[in-house]
């Protein structure tokens, strides 16, 4: 009874680092997804975790903003991000939140006890 096609409805911004302080500052938690289409760690995330509904639904709260950095072509704004976080490559998930505005770094491997647990971790209000 899960609907496969509900992450159609999550509505991604393109990665503004820059933005992120700003929206953890009036309370929003902010969930950065950098991947690419050739990354088969990155499409098996969004396959058995991103994509699934309970996520999703967990996603489309009004106090999150997501952010995607796609590396699937050559792109230096989203490079220099990830440098700028000493990581090399993809796949790479950090969720910033009121609690923990600096964020929390993400396993390679997505799971969706994970994903939750870090979600109200962020979001608890000290």
């Amino acid at each position: 009874g899960e609907d496969y096609e509900a992450y159609r409805e999550l509505r991604w911004q393109v990665l503004d680092s820059q933005a992120i302080p700003a929206l953890v500052a009036e309370g929003k938690t902010v969930v950065v997804d950098v991947s690419a289409d050739w990354c088969l760690i990155c499409q098996a995330n969004k396959a058995n975790v991103l994509h699934r509904e309970q996520i999703v639904r967990a996603l489309a709260e009004p106090n999150i903003v997501l952010m995607r950095g796609d590396l699937s072509k050559p792109n230096p704004a989203v490079s220099n991000y990830l440098s700028s976080q000493g990581v090399a490559g993809v796949p790479y998930n950090r969720v910033h939140g009121p609690a923990v505005p600096e964020g929390v770094v993400m396993p390679s491997v997505l799971t969706v006890k994970d994903l939750l647990k870090v979600l109200a971790h962020v979001q608890a209000r000290q």
